[in-house]
């Protein structure tokens, strides 16, 4: 007689990463590295690798969470003729806008 398998309850769960660095921002967040080293690193503790610039993940959601707050919403850029993304476009990627 064979037994019956439960179905394992770690099967449903979801794991946040710790570190996020300029090679796996694409992945965790959708933004480019670019714009993690240029737009989000000098407002966050960080530290550099190598090459690499490496940060938590709970310090780049919560300046995130401060660039959509209520309080910067006033606050738009111009937009850029340069093709450099700004702050609405870098929210607008991660399915973030700023609130009024």
């Amino acid at each position: 007689m064979q037994r019956k398998l439960k179905p394992r309850a770690t099967a449903a769960l979801n794991i946040m990463p710790v570190m996020v660095s300029d090679r796996t921002c694409a992945a965790l967040f959708g933004i480019e590295p670019r714009d993690l080293r240029e737009k989000i690193a000098p407002h966050v503790p960080h530290a550099v690798i190598g090459r690499r610039v490496v940060m938590r993940v709970e310090h780049v959601l919560a300046y995130l969470d401060g660039l959509a707050s209520p309080e910067r919403a006033g606050s738009r850029e111009p937009a850029r003729s340069d093709g450099a993304t700004t702050t609405d476009d870098l929210l607008a990627r991660i399915g973030r806008r700023r609130t009024a």
